[in-house]
């Protein structure tokens, strides 16, 4: 999928190795909530506009500053569609756009979750 911000632009996809892990009982498969975590990014303006300009950056930065950039968000599950009530993402942004790497589904906010 192709995100646009102002005049910038840059892919989003999921990883050839992408995963999603459920605390909570969801019988999507792994595209489904991977669809549903990328169409959220598509419609939140700032997530949208802070990958779009980090990847950009990258598109025209030289040398050792095109490495790659990790992110992390916790967000409410009901905005991307998907059961339980938080969803942490993480992932890359590089100079071809966003990769999805993992979304983690819980039924109360990760900060209360004994690991």
């Amino acid at each position: 999928m192709k995100m646009n911000y102002n005049a910038v632009s840059c892919e989003i996809t999921l990883s050839n190795n992408f995963y999603a892990v459920s605390h909570v009982p969801c019988d999507y498969q792994n595209d489904v909530i991977g669809y549903g975590v990328c169409r959220f990014i598509m419609k939140s303006n700032d997530i949208r506009r802070h990958c779009v300009f980090q990847s950009w950056k990258l598109r025209v930065s030289k040398g050792k500053e095109r490495k790659s950039h990790r992110f992390f968000y916790t967000i409410p599950a009901v905005l991307a569609e998907l059961p339980g009530q938080w969803i942490q993402i993480s992932g890359t942004i590089d100079p071809n756009g966003v990769t999805l790497k993992k979304a983690e589904i819980f039924s109360q906010h990760p900060c209360f979750n004994k690991r």
